[in-house]
């Protein structure tokens, strides 16, 4: 798993350096293949949470074992003009949770910081959360929402990597 971590923060880094966004990118593994999903997260709480509940039924319905989720994120806790920021990368399966980070620096050049592995507990427990229980199943309608928010056209495309 920390290879692929490392090959999709340098994929984010490389982003970054070109003054274009970082959207928050997930390869999620599935038994046919891994998938890869953007989500742009709204400024707006409800919002966020949509995006991640609908994350993890995607999840459900692909019986993933885990993901990497790349995106920038603001390392205060507050967000304010001078926190520092970072891509950060996550990895989460059933058997461990890690992260890896490179900090940014914008003045008074574009830089980034040396990798910086994260132990487990600096990992936010609603990632793993995300993943699905073993017998976990999707309704109807929770079906329905996926096949529409993921399909072509939908609000997160999912396509198949490799």
């Amino acid at each position: 798993m920390k290879s692929i971590m490392l090959e999709e923060l340098a994929y984010s880094v490389e982003i970054a350096r070109q003054a274009r966004d970082v959207i928050p990118r997930w390869r999620i593994a599935t038994p046919e293949g891994d998938y890869g999903v953007f989500t742009r997260f709204a400024d707006k709480e409800d919002q966020r949470a949509n995006a991640l509940w609908l994350i993890s039924k995607f999840l459900i319905w692909k019986m993933s074992p885990g993901f990497i989720m790349t995106g920038e994120t603001q390392l205060a806790k507050k967000r304010s003009r001078r926190a520092a920021e970072a891509i950060v990368t996550v990895g989460v399966s059933r058997n461990e949770a890690c992260g890896v980070r490179r900090r940014i620096t914008r003045e008074p050049e574009l830089s980034f910081g040396e990798l910086e592995w994260l132990a487990e507990d600096h990992i936010d427990p609603a990632y793993r959360q995300l993943l699905p229980a073993n017998d976990a199943q999707l309704t109807t309608a929770e079906l329905t929402m996926v096949l529409i928010a993921f399909g072509e056209g939908g609000e997160f495309p999912a396509k198949r990597l490799g």
